[in-house]
């Protein structure tokens, strides 16, 4: 992640950081430009795991030409967003 980060503009560079349990792994980088949302804890909501699935299926056309589709995942109450 940190050469990615370090090699890469925001603007060639967007990422959502997931964790299922925890919290912690990302927690160095939530806060770097590139990072759309960091979401936490997925194991104990599987509504939000349904949304980031619709929601991360839906981008498979997001930066072609064209494309008008948001570049942000959704946020649930376990959702930190950037």
């Amino acid at each position: 992640m940190l050469s990615l980060l370090a090699t890469h503009s925001p603007e060639e560079l967007n990422v959502v950081l997931v964790e299922a349990v925890g919290g912690t792994a990302f927690a160095d980088f939530q806060d770097a430009p590139h990072v759309s949302a960091l979401i936490t804890d997925l194991a104990g909501d599987p509504e939000l795991v349904d949304r980031l699935h619709d929601a991360l299926s839906g981008r498979s056309t997001t930066g072609r030409p064209g494309s008008t589709r948001s570049a942000r995942a959704p946020c649930g109450s376990t959702a930190n967003c950037a």
